[in-house]
């Protein structure tokens, strides 16, 4: 993958969208990681522990079998997650059908 610049130094959009595309593919990678294989003990899974996270693998779970309700009661975080995905997909498939859009022409 070659930046491409203009006279003045300045990154095209297509670098841009081709970073954004990396970051999502990543962070879906990952989360699909974690939520399959779990592979970290956390602190907060001992009794009397308890942070940020706890709950949001339940949370997932409920909210992706349509139980927004408990997965709410679970952790809250998980309606600020659901969006960031949204938002995520939706950028990502713009950005494809521009791409095909473009490539068309």
């Amino acid at each position: 993958m070659t930046s491409r610049t203009s006279r003045y130094g300045q990154t095209s959009m297509s670098s841009w969208r081709e970073a954004r595309m990396t970051v999502y593919l990543a962070t879906l990678a990952l989360g699909t990681i974690m939520l399959t294989a779990d592979p970290f003990t956390y602190l907060c899974n001992q009794p009397g522990h308890h942070c940020i996270g706890c709950g949001v693998k339940t949370g997932i779970f409920l909210l992706l079998h349509g139980n927004i309700q408990a997965a709410i009661r679970s952790n809250p975080l998980v309606l600020i997650l659901a969006a960031c995905t949204i938002a995520a997909a939706v950028d990502s498939v713009h950005m494809i059908a521009r791409t095909v859009k473009r490539s068309v022409k």
